[in-house]
């Protein structure tokens, strides 16, 4: 799992050892996570191979592990998930109205030729 140091990195003195200052992508910080999980090296150990402050690295194993919980749940709280949910249901609105007015235009009209009632 290597992680791409393709943007330009700014050192920051953090507690006596310089640290980057960079953006870390959710796929880096999820991989970063994966391996402090998976492997037996110190977090600390993790940390410093990627310049990375435990500080910053901390709040991300939390939000993981709490989002894992969430799934694990069945819980599905997330900002996204709503919006596509609610998308969903006006989509699911939109059908049925559709069927409906399609059922309509099929159903003969009373007094047209060929309709099922005459006069």
């Amino acid at each position: 799992m290597d992680i791409q140091h393709d943007r330009p990195v700014r050192l920051v003195l953090v507690g006596g050892a310089y640290m980057s200052g960079r953006r870390w992508s959710a796929e880096e910080k999820y991989r970063i996570v994966m391996e402090a999980l998976t492997t037996s090296a110190e977090t600390v150990e993790i940390c410093r191979k990627y310049g990375l402050s435990p500080n910053a690295f901390y709040p991300w194993w939390k939000r993981f592990l709490e989002s894992a919980k969430a799934a694990t749940a069945g819980k599905s709280n997330t900002t996204a998930t709503k919006a596509l949910q609610k998308e969903n249901d006006r989509l699911k609105t939109l059908l049925a109205e559709s069927a409906l007015a399609v059922d309509a235009l099929k159903k003969p009209w009373r007094g047209v030729e060929g309709g099922a009632a005459h006069g």
